[in-house]
């Protein structure tokens, strides 16, 4: 948070820092299938749909540092799988989610 808040050449910083923790995150997903290899996403593939869609904190840092989450495909397929499984799916599309929320307005794009 201080880094999009606070950090004084925050919005600069945050590149380095993605740069240094998404490779890990991307090299820990499998080329296909979810994280722990089951047929239903666990909390791993949870994770990683957070880093990949949630907007607090995640990409609203990507949106200030430019940072491009295309960049990491097997995090893209996870989230999206992730998304639309059973019982994520609906939590997803319902008002009790807030994994797009943005309430301080940041830029979004």
């Amino acid at each position: 948070a201080p880094y999009l808040f606070s950090k004084e050449g925050g919005a600069e910083a945050i590149p380095g820092i993605c740069a240094k923790m998404l490779p890990i995150a991307e090299g820990l997903c499998p080329a296909s299938g979810f994280v722990n290899g089951k047929d239903f996403p666990t909390k791993a593939d949870l994770a990683i749909l957070l880093l990949y869609k949630g907007f607090m904190p995640y990409q609203a840092a990507a949106v200030m540092g430019k940072v491009d989450f295309a960049a990491y495909p097997k995090m893209a397929a996870i989230a999206a799988a992730a998304a639309e499984a059973d019982g994520i799916k609906e939590y997803i599309a319902s008002d009790k989610c807030c994994l797009g929320a943005n309430p301080l307005g940041l830029p979004e794009a």
